[in-house]
């Protein structure tokens, strides 16, 4: 996922979870209807997609000081 999806998923996907919401798998469709687990899940995929995106920000200033070369374990 690069910046420009997880920036969409946090501001226009991730807030609407809290409606309810399917997951895919190649079994069928899973519905999570609106309620504690829909928020439970949302609050779930905030959180990694907002540290995955941090996580990015720290790469990118990281190589932005030192240049492109070996990169620091994030």
């Amino acid at each position: 996922m690069n910046e420009q999806e997880r920036t969409y998923a946090l501001v226009r996907q991730v807030p609407e979870m809290e409606r309810g919401f399917a997951i895919e798998t190649n079994y069928g469709r899973l519905h999570v209807p609106p309620g504690p687990l829909a928020e439970r899940i949302q609050r779930l995929v905030r959180l990694h997609l907002s540290n995955e995106h941090a996580r990015c920000a720290a790469r990118a200033a990281w190589r932005a000081q030192r240049g492109a070369g070996t990169e620091p374990a994030l």
